[in-house]
C-alpha cells in the first residue's frame, strides 16, 4: 500500500545509473554493499573461494585475480560490516578485508588472527564476531581503531584483559551463538533459544561489554535479523517472525503462521528492509520454499514473486542480496542470476521480465450469515497516459476451490488515467472473497474496491 491507502505493484527490479548492466557473476550474488563512500562491493555466490567484485557504471572489477587468499572464504551467507578504514566480510571462513584506505580495490585476510566467523558487526570503535570453532558461545573483539590513518586494533584480536581485545560469553543459556546484530552503543547476541543485548561499558575497568537484557527468544534462522531502526525482526525459535528492541517484543507473523510451520526448512531464511518514500517493508525470502513475504505495517503481508517467462508461471523473486546505499539512497540488489540493480516503485518489469501481480481477499460475510445479493462493485484505478489492451480482471469464490471465470476490467483510451468499471448482478452469497489481477505493462494503482450489497433473508 502506498501513503494513501492504494494497492500497487511490489518494487521491481530496475538498472541502476551507477552501476553495470550486464552480468557480474554467472553463480548469482549473494552479498551486495555500498560504503558510505559511495564503492559498490558484491561477493559471487558460488563457493568455496567466492569472488569479490568492485561494481562501478563502467564495468565490474575482480579484486581476487585469481589468488585464492584474495577470495572470501566460507560457504555460508556473507556479513558485512564497515569501519573508517576497512569493508570487513565473514562467510563462514576466514575474516576477508577491504582496505578502503587505499582506494578499496587490495581484498586480503583479516591480520591478527579472528576467529572464523559467520557473522561480523562494528561497534564501540571495535570489531566483532562470532566464534564458530572453538567455543560457540562466545563473542570475541578486537582492539578498537578509529580514524583512517590506522585499523592496527582492528587487526588485534587477543583473549588479553583490560584494554585489550577479548571476548564476551553469551551464557545465560549455553545454546550457541546463531548471529549478531548492533544498535548504536548495543549488541544483540541471537542465540537458537534466546536472545542477550550487550552494552559497551567503558566505565569499568574490567569488562568492555555488559548484559543489558536478556529474553526467551532465540533464532532459527540466522540471517533472518532485519536491522528496525533501534530494533530488529527476525525468526525466533518457534517460527514466529517478532520485532524487538530486546526488551518488548512484538510478534508479527500471526496471519503467516500457519505457512510458516508447514514450511519444511526455514533455516536459510534471510531478511532485509526495503525503504523507499512512504513505503517501509521487512522483507524475508525463503529459498528453500521459493516464497519472499513482506510485511508493512498498517497493511500487513504481501508475497513477492518472480515470473519465469518459459514456464509461464510463478518463480522465486530473485533478489539473494541487498543493501540500502547511504550516498544515492538506493534499495540495491543482487539477484539470483548474477545482476546488480535497484529497487524502484512505479514499474511493471524486473530487469525485462513482466511482474503480474494480484490482490485477494479472505472471505467476506458482510457481519451476517444470512444470504447477500451483490447488485454491483465499483473498481476505481489509476494509470499511465498511453492506450492500453485489457490488463485487469475481477474474479471471485464463495467457497474453497477454483475462482470464476475472470471479468475484464477494461481501462479505457489514451489519457484516460482514472478509469472506473461496475459490474452490475453478481449473484448471491452468504461468504465470498475476491480477486483482483494486474499484468498491465505500465504502472497500475487499484484505488479502491466499492460493493453495494443487499443482505436477503435466512
Amino acid at each position: 500500500m502506498d501513503g494513501r491507502g492504494a494497492v500497487r505493484r511490489r518494487p521491481v527490479i530496475s538498472t541502476s545509473d551507477s552501476l553495470v548492466s550486464t552480468e557480474v557473476d554467472s553463480g548469482g550474488l549473494s552479498l551486495i554493499r555500498s560504503t558510505l563512500g559511495g564503492k559498490v562491493y558484491a561477493v559471487a555466490d558460488s563457493s568455496p573461494g567466492r569472488t569479490i567484485y568492485r561494481i562501478t557504471a563502467g564495468g565490474t572489477n575482480d579484486l581476487s585475480n585469481g589468488v585464492p587468499t584474495r577470495k572470501l572464504d566460507g560457504s555460508l551467507r556473507p556479513q558485512s560490516a564497515e569501519t573508517e578504514a576497512l569493508l570487513i566480510i565473514a562467510g563462514g571462513g576466514k575474516v576477508q578485508k577491504i582496505d578502503l584506505t587505499a582506494g578499496g580495490t587490495p581484498t586480503s585476510r583479516l591480520g591478527g588472527t579472528p576467529p572464523v566467523a559467520s557473522h561480523i558487526i562494528a561497534n564501540d570503535a571495535r570489531v566483532l564476531a562470532n566464534d564458530m570453532t572453538t567455543d560457540r558461545t562466545k563473542v570475541r573483539f578486537s582492539e578498537k581503531s578509529l580514524g583512517t590513518a590506522s585499523y592496527s586494533g582492528h587487526e588485534t584480536w587477543n583473549f588479553g584483559g583490560t584494554g585489550t581485545s577479548g571476548f564476551f560469553s553469551a551464557e545465560s543459556r549455553p545454546d550457541p551463538v546463531e548471529a549478531l546484530g548492533e544498535t548504536t552503543n548495543e549488541v544483540f547476541v541471537f542465540g537458537s533459544t534466546n536472545v542477550e543485548v550487550h552494552r559497551a561499558d567503558n566505565q569499568s575497568i574490567t569488562r568492555a561489554y555488559a548484559v543489558g537484557a536478556t529474553r526467551e527468544y532465540g533464532c532459527s534462522a540466522p540471517y533472518s535479523p532485519v536491522k528496525v531502526d533501534q530494533a530488529y525482526g527476525w525468526i525466533d525459535h518457534l517460527r514466529r517472525i517478532v520485532v524487538s528492541d530486546g526488551r518488548t517484543f512484538e510478534v508479527i507473523s500471526k496471519e503467516i503462521q500457519p505457512v510458516l510451520d508447514d514450511m519444511d526448512t526455514v533455516s536459510d531464511a534471510f531478511g532485509y528492509r526495503v525503504h523507499q518514500g512512504t513505503i517501509d517493508c521487512l522483507v524475508w525470502c525463503f529459498p528453500t520454499d521459493g516464497r519472499t513475504f513482506a510485511y508493512q505495517r498498517g497493511a500487513g503481508w504481501s508475497t513477492w514473486m518472480g515470473w519465469d517467462e518459459a514456464a509461464n508461471n510463478w518463480s522465486r523473486f530473485k533478489v539473494n542480496c541487498h543493501h540500502h546505499a547511504p550516498t544515492t539512497d538506493e534499495n540495491l540488489v543482487g539477484t539470483t542470476d548474477g545482476f546488480v540493480g535497484k529497487l524502484v516503485m512505479g514499474g511493471a518489469e524486473d530487469l525485462g521480465v513482466q511482474v503480474p501481480a494480484s490482490v485477494e481477499t479472505g472471505f467476506l460475510d458482510r457481519g451476517s450469515d444470512n444470504l447477500k445479493q451483490c447488485k454491483s462493485i465499483r473498481v476505481t484505478l489509476q494509470r499511465g497516459t498511453t492506450s492500453t489492451a485489457e490488463v485487469c480482471h475481477v474474479r471471485y469464490k464463495d467457497k474453497p476451490g477454483e475462482w470464476s471465470e475472470p471479468l475484464p476490467v477494461r481501462l479505457g483510451v489514451a489519457g484516460d488515467t482514472d478509469p472506473v468499471v461496475v459490474f452490475y448482478s453478481l449473484g448471491t452469497y452468504r461468504r465470498r472473497a475476491w480477486k483482483f489481477e494486474f499484468s498491465a505493462a505500465q504502472d497500475l494503482v487499484l484505488a479502491s474496491v466499492t460493493e453495494q450489497f443487499e443482505v436477503l433473508g435466512q
